[in-house]
C-alpha cells in the first residue's frame, strides 16, 4: 500500500481541522459567496456555467481577491471538458494560450496513468456520455418488504443498487444549505505538508497573464494540486450537527446503517465539484485489489453515496464502474450502495473501481458513508 493511499484514507476516519488554504475555484459555493461579497457586478451571472463561472474567477483574479494558482485550476478544470464548450465560449485569447499551457503541462506529467489504474478518466466518461456505457443492467421495484422504497438493482456481484427518492427536496435544501455555511477544503489543504515534501517532476513554464506573470513554481503548485485525482471540496460534518443528522435519521430509519453499531461506519463526508470537477479511477479502499489486509487495519466494505443535486443528463458528474459498464447520473435525493470487499474472501473487489466523471454544467454535491470493518 502507497504512503498516499494510507494518508488519504487515515483523513476520511477522523474530523479534519481546515487550514486557512485558497483553491476557491473548485468550490462554486465559494466562488458564487465571494463574488456576491465584493460587489464588483451587479448582473448574476450562471456560476453553473463554467466559461461564465471563470468570467467570474477573472474578475476576482483582477481585483486580487483570489489566488494565481484559482485561475491555473479553474483552468485544468476547463481543459478536462473542453471538447463539451461551444466554439463561441467567449474565452480570450490569452484565456486559449494559458489553457493550453495547463493542458500540455497535464498531459506531460501523465499523472492519472501514474496511478496504476489502467483506465482513462476521459474516455470511461466519453463513452459514458455516448451512451456505450449502460444505464442499468437489471430491474427497478418498489421493496414492500424495506418501507417501500424505489430500489434498483445494477449489479448482484458486486452488489450495487441505488434507491431513489430517499430525501425530499426540503431535506436537500436544509442540508446543503449547513453545508454552505461550513469551511470546505481541497485536498491540497488537507495534505499540504505531505505534498511539501513530494517529489514531482521538474516544469519550465512562465507566462504572462492579466499582467501577472506566472512562473514556473506556480505551475508546480498546481501539479502538486492535481496530484490527488480529485477535484473538488469537502469537509466532514460535527456529530451531531443538523445536517448529520438530517442524513444519518434517514439511512437508519431505512436500515441502511445501524444506530446500535455506530462503530462500524466511517466518519460523515459531505463534497462538492467545481469547474470539471472530478474524482480519477480509484477503490474506496486503503488496499489495492491482491494487497493484503494489514492487521489492525479498518476494512472500508461498502460505500454509502447521496446526491444532493442533479446534474442535467449530458452534462456530466455521473458515478462510473468502468469494470461493469455502469453510468448512474446524479439524481437529488438518490442514495448509491456498493460493496467493495468480498465479504466471503476479503479481497477487494476489482469491479468496485469506480470514478466521478468531470461536471460539464451544474454543481454536483454528494455525501458519502462508509461502512467499515
Amino acid at each position: 500500500m502507497s504512503k498516499l493511499s494510507r494518508l488519504f484514507f487515515v483523513a476520511l476516519s477522523i474530523l479534519v481541522k481546515p487550514t486557512n488554504g485558497s483553491h476557491i475555484y473548485s468550490s462554486i459555493t465559494e466562488i458564487r459567496q465571494l463574488y456576491h461579497q465584493s460587489n464588483l457586478s451587479s448582473n448574476d451571472k450562471d456560476l453553473t456555467n463554467p466559461v461564465q463561472c471563470f468570467s467570474v474567477l477573472k474578475e476576482l483574479f483582477s481585483n486580487k481577491l483570489i489566488e494565481k494558482i484559482d485561475i491555473l485550476g479553474a483552468l485544468a478544470g476547463l481543459t478536462k471538458i473542453k471538447k463539451h464548450l461551444h466554439t463561441d465560449s467567449n474565452l480570450l485569447i490569452n484565456d486559449n494560450k494559458l489553457m493550453d499551457k495547463v493542458g500540455t503541462m497535464m498531459e506531460e506529467m501523465d499523472l492519472e496513468n501514474k496511478s496504476g489504474i489502467d483506465y482513462d478518466l476521459g474516455k470511461i466518461c466519453d463513452d459514458s456520455h455516448n451512451s456505450r456505457i449502460k444505464k442499468s443492467n437489471l430491474n427497478c421495484f418498489i421493496d414492500f418488504q424495506n418501507f417501500f422504497l424505489k430500489k434498483e438493482i445494477l449489479s448482484v456481484n458486486p452488489e450495487i443498487f441505488i434507491i431513489h427518492e430517499v430525501y425530499n427536496e426540503e431535506e436537500i435544501n436544509d442540508i446543503i444549505k449547513e453545508a454552505q455555511r461550513n469551511k470546505l477544503m481541497h485536498m491540497f489543504e488537507i495534505y499540504e505538508d505531505y505534498l511539501d515534501d513530494l517529489e514531482v517532476e521538474s516544469t519550465n513554464y512562465n507566462h504572462e497573464y492579466a499582467g501577472i506573470n506566472f512562473t514556473n513554481s506556480d505551475f508546480m503548485e498546481l501539479a502538486q494540486t492535481l496530484h490527488f485525482g480529485r477535484e473538488g471540496k469537502l469537509y466532514f460534518p460535527e456529530i451531531g450537527s443538523k445536517e448529520s443528522a438530517l442524513i444519518e435519521t434517514k439511512l437508519i430509519n431505512y436500515g441502511l446503517i445501524k444506530k446500535e453499531e455506530n462503530k462500524t461506519v466511517a466518519n460523515l463526508q459531505i463534497s462538492t465539484y467545481g469547474i470539471g470537477g472530478h474524482l480519477t479511477p480509484h477503490y474506496d479502499t486503503y488496499r489495492q485489489p491482491g494487497e493484503g489486509k494489514i492487521e489492525m487495519g479498518e476494512e472500508w466494505m461498502g460505500t454509502i453515496m447521496g446526491y444532493l443535486t442533479t446534474i442535467e443528463s449530458g452534462q456530466g458528474g455521473e458515478t462510473v464502474f468502468p469494470r461493469l459498464g455502469l453510468s448512474i447520473a446524479p439524481v437529488a435525493g438518490s442514495v448509491l450502495i456498493w460493496n467493495n470487499i468480498d465479504k466471503y474472501n476479503g479481497e477487494v473487489l476489482l469491479e468496485s473501481l469506480h470514478a466521478g466523471c468531470p461536471v460539464i454544467k451544474g454543481e454536483k454535491w454528494v455525501f458519502n458513508k462508509w461502512v467499515i470493518q
